[in-house]
Formats: structure tokens, sequence, C-alpha cells
């Protein structure tokens, strides 16, 4: 990757200063610096000064590198809540040596004083230096305000603790005081233990790329990344998400984790969500001797995403016209304003894919060709597709968290099948090819997740030689309908030689791997299980 080796320096002189001494640059230099040299074409190479770069509500972008090298060795980035790293249509590219830490805190932080079962209220002091609870611009307390108890004695997470119970109000009581309304059926928390609330903020704040998910480290829609020595110390969101294209990128010596000698109080998580996310790219990530620790939800997530098929008449079927009406569920990745082409998945199938039409209790009916693929513009059948959501929970008693009605697309996509058999009027559809095809996650250290060990939804998928130390739950290798997150068809993962340690239920793979009806070719050897 060395060739063209690009490094732009600010110089000053004054009274004070001695010729040639350096100044650090602003973080809008730091990106000018950054695009000039990808600007200058393949093997081209840029070194960030060491120290730190208060970035705030900015995000850091890295567009269009191909064949680029960032170097950040000794570089401490420091930004906003909902605010990061966003590398962008990359192809061959490598990037290493930075640490990101944020500022204020992305959650709030305190002590339980009191517990009220009956009002379903807990009276929490807040810590100096968290973000209080009723500052809107960090808490939306929209049903995703995570409520997660704390062993004071440990500073981990108290196992067994209710999951998606979310704080639903905060009232300030007095200085630094505040009650908070949470059900706390089953489980109530003792006076004394520590209490954290985080927010998703990308669902409200938006940044230069703004996405419902989103990481603390983004790669986009990008090819063969490979991003080495990097460090996080906290975020809003996800530590690492990779989303969309070719994929194949390599994720060598990671660390997500608390920042253990904080020039600020000590916080009990890292980021507020997955510790790594890979989300409907094509070929899957390599994630190798890494440390994923203390985050606010799963420890990692691979999976692709789920389309609804959708009737547009009650007397038109798929049979008859060989045309189906995809509605792609939520505006996941949005980036217009940039032209940086991180589109949904609609769009980007292509005339000679396939695609796997499942019903709605995940059983395989056939799969087809696409010839043609055209953004929907009909205003009934937009109209139909906005309805799709209340028609699947109501009809079909299915929940549909993750469609929005009014953030959906519609795709219209004309196939050929080898059969025509009797369709249903509602299926799911599988986008085949960003299944995250071989994904590998080995040699690997994770500690103290809020949910699962591993959601791993990746056809030929490896999980090898890591340790789980610390979760609510297992691995699940089955498909989430509410978020329609999954790939459908999966089959062929290895689970080898791995250690779950004080997993919730977990005692054997029998109990700690829930594997989805639709799911075949699951090896599960040489796991060891710990209390």
């Amino acid at each position: 990757m060395l060739g063209t080796v690009v490094i732009i320096t600010l110089l000053t002189v004054s009274n004070s200063q001695k010729p040639h001494q350096e100044v650090q640059l602003t973080p809008l230099e730091i990106q000018r610096n950054i695009q000039q040299a990808i600007a200058m074409g393949p093997g081209s190479m840029y070194i960030v000064p060491p120290g730190e770069y208060i970035f705030g509500e900015l995000d850091l972008l890295v567009l269009n590198p191909n064949k680029f090298t960032l170097a950040a060795n000794g570089v401490h980035f420091i930004f906003s809540p909902g605010y990061g790293i966003n590398v962008l249509n990359a192809t061959n590219t490598a990037i290493f040596g930075f640490t990101v830490d944020y500022s204020p805190s992305c959650f709030a932080q305190g002590v339980i004083t009191a517990v009220d079962p009956k009002k379903n209220t807990i009276t929490m002091k807040l810590e100096d230096g968290f973000s209080p609870p009723e500052e809107s611009k960090y808490f939306s307390f929209n049903n995703e305000v995570k409520t997660i108890y704390w062993d004071p004695k440990t500073e981990t997470k108290i196992r067994p603790q209710p999951m998606f119970t979310p704080c639903k109000n905060a009232t300030k009581i007095s200085p630094s005081v505040y009650e908070l309304s949470v059900n706390l059926s089953p489980h109530i928390p003792l006076v004394g233990q520590g209490i954290t609330l985080s927010n998703r903020f990308s669902s409200n704040i938006s940044g230069a790329v703004p996405t419902y998910y989103r990481g603390i480290y983004n790669v986009f829609n990008s090819a063969n990344v490979a991003t080495s020595n990097m460090t996080i110390y906290g975020g809003a969101d996800m530590g690492v998400l990779e989303w969309g294209g070719y994929g194949n990128h390599v994720y060598t010596n990671i660390t997500i984790t608390r920042h253990p000698n904080p020039s600020y109080p000590f916080r009990l998580l890292s980021t507020n969500l997955d510790g790594f996310h890979s989300f409907s790219v094509e070929h899957g990530p390599l994630v190798q001797s890494s440390f994923i620790g203390y985050m606010g939800d799963d420890f990692a997530n691979v999976h692709n995403r789920m389309m609804v098929l959708f009737p547009a008449s009650k007397t038109e079927s798929l049979v008859q016209t060989m045309t189906m009406y995809i509605m792609d569920p939520s505006d996941v990745l949005y980036c217009e304003q940039l032209k940086c082409n991180v589109t949904r998945s609609g769009p980007l199938i292509q005339p000679g894919d396939v695609l796997g039409v499942f019903n709605l209790n995940l059983s395989y009916i056939q799969n087809v060709t696409v010839t043609e693929n055209v953004a929907c513009t009909d205003d009934d059948i937009l109209t139909a597709a906005k309805n799709v959501r209340h028609v699947l929970e109501t009809e079909y008693k299915i929940p549909m968290t993750g469609i929005m009605p009014n953030d959906i697309t519609v795709r219209k996509i004309t196939v050929s099948m080898t059969s025509s058999p009797s369709l249903p009027p509602y299926a799911y559809i599988q986008f085949y090819r960003q299944s995250a095809e071989n994904a590998v996650f080995k040699n690997n250290v994770f500690v103290d997740s809020y949910d699962n060990c591993f959601r791993a939804q990746g056809n030929y998928l490896h999980l090898e030689n890591n340790i789980f130390n610390g979760a609510s739950a297992g691995l699940s290798i089955e498909i989430d309908k509410a978020f329609l997150e999954g790939s459908l068809g999966l089959h062929s993962l290895l689970i080898k030689n791995n250690t779950f340690v004080d997993v919730s239920g977990c005692t054997s793979a029998k109990d700690c791997f829930t594997i989805g009806p639709s799911v075949t070719d699951v090896v599960a050897e040489e796991n060891v299980f710990k209390p």
C-alpha cells in the first residue's frame, strides 16, 4: 500500500515560536488533507500528525479512497455523541492507529437510592460528569433508552437482569436526583447498585451521514478495507458498523472498551449498542485478535436484511404478472446530500440476481431470477406499501418494529421463475448476494455483553477460538422478524473451540445456541461452557 506519501503540516512563526514549529491541525484541515491525499490517486498515503483532535459535532469522512493508506498512530479523535468516522466507497484501503473517545458522556450513570415496585419507579443519584437524562438532545425516551443495572463491586452488569425494559421518563426531583419510570417486573434492582441509561443517539441526531443504524467507525459500500490497531473508548451507537458493498474487510487488534485511566469520571459502558455489526455486505468480515467489551447490546452481529413482498392489488398475483413489488422497510442509510452512493438494498438488486421467496413462517417457497428492477412510483402501490406493517401486525400477529411506514421505498422487480406455485399474498424476500458469506471471527475476547454473545446470520460463518465472558444470552442463529434482520436460507456455520463463561443459560451447545427453523448445516464442536 506504499506509494506517494502526503504529509501536510501547518507552520507559523511568532515571537514565542521557533521557525518550523509544528502547529496542530484543526478537524477541517485534517478532513481537507485526507481528501487531497486521496485525490492524488491510487497508492497515496496520509499521516495524521500525533495529537488530540476535538471534532465535536463533526464527522470525519474518508470519501472514495482507492489503494489508500490513512496512518494515525498516536492520534486521539474526540467526538460529540452521535458523530464518528465514516469510510465511504473505499477500495483496497488501510486505516490504522487511532483512538476514539467522546465528550460529553454518551449516557447517564448513577447509583440507585430508592426503588418503588408499586409505582415502577427508581430514584437515581446522577454521578458527576455524566449527561443528565432530561437533556432532550441526547435522550428521546422513544422506547430506546436502555436501563442497565451494575454490580458496584465488580463494575460489570448484574445477571440475570431484564432485557428490553426501557426507561420511559426521567423527572428531576432535586439537584442530580431523578425519578425514573421503568417496568420493574420481573426483576427488581437493589439500592446501591449502579445504573446507566443509554439511548440510540442516531435516532435523533443527524451527522454528515445520517443513519438509523450507525457506528462510531462506519465502513459503508466498500471493498477490502483493512483496519488495525484501533481503540474505541465509548460511543452513542455501535462500535463498528459495516454496511453494503463487496465487503471482505479485515479488522485486526481492534479494542472496544471503556477507558481504563480516563481524565473524566470512570464510565461503566463502552458503546451504547453492539460492539461490532456487519449488515448486508456481500462478503463477511475477518475479525481477529481483538477485544470487545462492556457494550449496551450484543457483542457482535452479522446479518442480511429481509424485504417484504406484498400484493399490488387483491386480484393480481406474482404468477400472473412475473412482477414483484418489494418493500424496503426503512431508510437505514441515507447520504443524498453527499452524493456518496450509500443506498438501501433495493436499488442494488441487478438483473441476474437470485432472490429467495419465503412465507411468513420462514419456510422456503422458491427462488426467482431478476430480469428488471426499477423504482415504483405508482401512488396506489406506494399507499398499499405503507399499510404492510399494519396488515402484518394485525392479521398475521407479527411485530414489525423495523418497518417505518413513512420511510419505506418500493421496487418493481420483474422476475423469471422455474415453477408457478401458489404464492401467499405476503412473503419475505431474501437478497442472497448480501448475505455476508464467509465471515470469520477468531482469537477474540468478548467481555460483559448486555444481550447476546453473537447473532450469527451469515452463510459459511466461522466462530473459532473466541472467549465469550459474561452475557445475557448465547448465540442467536435465527431470524429477527420484528426488525427484518437475518439471512433466510442460512446454512453452513462452524462454531468451534470457543469458550463461554458466565453466559446466562449456557451449560451446553443445546441450551446456548438458538437455531432457527430455516437454518441448516450448523457444526458445533470442541466448545467449552463454564459457569
